[in-house]
């Protein structure tokens, strides 16, 4: 497992704080653990809007097939969803700071 990392922004600058980043895999895969189902994964974000430090998930390298991928959305019970993408796994997982929709 990895280490992720990211900040998220409203559309109006202010950060995402206690949005609920989710995360899920495209599909079922093995990992030196064993199986990895594609469940959801729900983050809240810190005050910063930042995924909490020491927050870990199994990284698309780590993971067979090597054609997984992450589904990520922020939802926001101010401005409703703030971010929406199909992220691929790596050590730099999200990006630092996003706002809008993408």
């Amino acid at each position: 497992m990895k280490q992720i990392s990211g900040t998220f922004l409203r559309e109006d600058g202010t950060p995402a704080a206690g949005a609920t980043l989710t995360l899920k895999l495209n599909q079922d895969a093995s990992s030196p653990s064993g199986q990895v189902m594609a469940a959801l994964i729900s983050i809240t974000l810190d005050s910063t809007g930042s995924i909490p430090s020491g927050t870990q998930v199994w990284a698309n390298d780590e993971l067979s097939p090597a054609t997984t991928f992450y589904h990520a959305t922020v939802q926001d019970g101010t401005s409703g969803t703030a971010y929406k993408r199909r992220t691929f796994t790596s050590d730099d997982f999200l990006p630092r700071h996003r706002s809008g929709r993408n």
